[in-house]
């Protein structure tokens, strides 16, 4: 496994926990990032509904509108920020709910831009209340809390360590009211510096269990797919295997045929002479071959089961009888062209079952007169095709394959 870089504070543990790579720690932080993206976004409703409240009191309250809504430049400013930003969240928030928008580099941009912008607006508060000289009121103690509370609950970024970032806010929230030469009241600071370390710490355990969950919930779902796809493929020859054709099939039994297929039996000829004789490690090479030359050489839409021991069945859309025949004898030619060792030679014998496009779908028939085609191509000598208990004519043209009575 790769050795996983990690940023300062980051947690380390949950990653070693579960035992995630690169790549995997990657999708756990989009993940990750889109759930607090979606925190944010709940976050906007709550300073939208506040921004209103704060544009229409004064028509209720306040003689002069204006001077209601912007006792100073920087306050409107403020304002104007966080409703705008707010709103743009949200209309990011629905593009990427309709399926529009998804772009991690961009949810990344948005997590970084969000609390920036109400942190900013925020900010314009406090300036405001120090350039009017009322530093240390409750609106202003306020406005405090609840800017290192959107910096700490909402992620920046995991290129961006949280601790770091909050302690620089904690500390511009002190220092701020010194660039319009005024000051907090000094009986006012501990509170901000209280609130800063607070908030710091929940921010440092939040944010490490919210990690741990994710990559816990991303392990979880992985790991139940890894051990489904073990249950349903040979392990062998990485084809499906019984359980997995019946996993394929749960919701086909009884539906009708869309377009017309084949299902194709086959196994190799004399195959227990190759494990007496080579040892049964030549046998699973043998098995192998047969498998990844099929995949080679077959096209189209189909299923390749490894039924039991030396024994495949292939399911295939084709568009016709014909094409089926066709595909039964190219299996069969191929395996019989392939090179495999100088000193055996690999045939195999194939039977087939053809279905029409609208007859029901009843795999149990299907396999059984495909079986059955399967035996009489042996009882002709193997290294033989049927289909249907029609034998193929074996051609080297393949559109002039043809059938011929058994």
């Amino acid at each position: 496994m790769k050795h996983t870089k990690t940023h300062l504070f980051l947690p380390n543990r949950s990653i070693k926990r579960f035992k995630l790579n690169k790549e995997q720690v990657h999708e756990v932080r989009h993940h990750f990032s889109k759930v607090a993206l979606s925190i944010d976004a709940l976050f906007s409703v709550f300073i939208i509904l506040i921004m209103i409240f704060y544009f229409i009191r004064p028509l209720c309250f306040c003689g002069d509108y204006w001077n209601g809504i912007a006792p100073s430049g920087p306050s409107f400013v403020g304002k104007l920020v966080m409703l705008s930003s707010s709103i743009l969240l949200q209309i990011y928030m629905q593009f990427v709910q309709w399926g529009k928008i998804e772009n991690h580099l961009l949810t990344r941009i948005m997590l970084i831009f969000y609390p920036l912008a109400i942190a900013t607006g925020l900010h314009l508060f406090i300036v405001s209340d120090a350039m009017l000289g009322t530093l240390g009121v409750t609106e202003t103690i306020s406005a405090g809390i609840l800017w290192i509370a959107v910096i700490c609950f909402c992620p920046l970024s995991y290129f961006v360590d949280q601790i770091i970032i909050t302690s620089l806010v904690g500390l511009s929230v002190i220092i701020t009211p010194c660039i319009v030469t005024n000051f907090y009241p000094i009986l006012e600071i501990h509170q901000y510096i209280l609130i800063a370390i607070v908030y710091m710490v929940a921010s440092f355990i939040f944010h490490n269990i919210f990690f741990y969950v994710e990559c816990q919930q991303y392990y979880i779902e992985h790991e139940n797919e890894r051990l489904l796809d073990m249950s349903n493929h040979d392990p062998l020859t990485f084809c499906l295997n019984r359980n997995g054709l019946q996993s394929l099939l749960k919701f086909k039994e009884g539906q009708k045929v869309i377009q017309p297929i084949v299902v194709i039996v086959l196994d190799i000829d004399n195959f227990k002479q190759y494990n007496d004789n080579y040892s049964h490690l030549e046998g699973d090479k043998v098995l192998r071959h047969v498998t990844q030359t099929i995949r080679d050489t077959q096209k189209g839409k189909y299923q390749l089961i490894r039924w039991g021991g030396d024994e495949f069945v292939i399911i295939k859309n084709v568009k016709n009888r014909q094409e089926a025949a066709q595909t039964c004898e190219e299996i069969r030619k191929c395996i019989e062209n392939t090179s495999f060792s100088k000193k055996m030679k690999i045939t195999i014998s194939v039977g087939g079952s053809f279905r029409e496009e609208g007859e029901l779908i009843d795999f149990n028939k299907f396999f059984q007169q495909a079986d059955s085609s399967l035996y009489n191509a042996k009882n002709h000598g193997k290294n033989k095709s049927c289909l249907d208990g029609e034998m193929i004519k074996p051609t080297n043209n393949k559109k002039n394959t043809k059938l011929k009575n058994a």
